[in-house]
């Protein structure tokens, strides 16, 4: 009886370090997936950013009305 119990316990405790492992892996996966998702959405933002100033027109040198004031 108390060997039954005994191979009981161990077959548990196998079954739950199995999906404790498990787990493990499917949260880590999960995170560098995340991850790269992240860094994917910086890098498509960085392109827009890089041609949208690669696109704007010349800087506006023209004077404002406090320069103008000044003058």
């Amino acid at each position: 009886m108390v060997a039954r119990l005994l191979l009981g316990m161990v077959a548990l405790a196998a079954v739950v370090s199995v999906a404790i492992a498990a787990a493990y892996q499917y949260w880590d996966r999960q995170a560098e997936r995340e991850h790269e998702r992240d860094m994917k959405r910086l890098e498509q933002r960085d392109a827009l950013v890089e041609a949208a100033e690669a696109n704007s027109g010349p800087e506006d040198t023209h004077t404002t009305d406090s320069e103008r004031d000044d003058r």
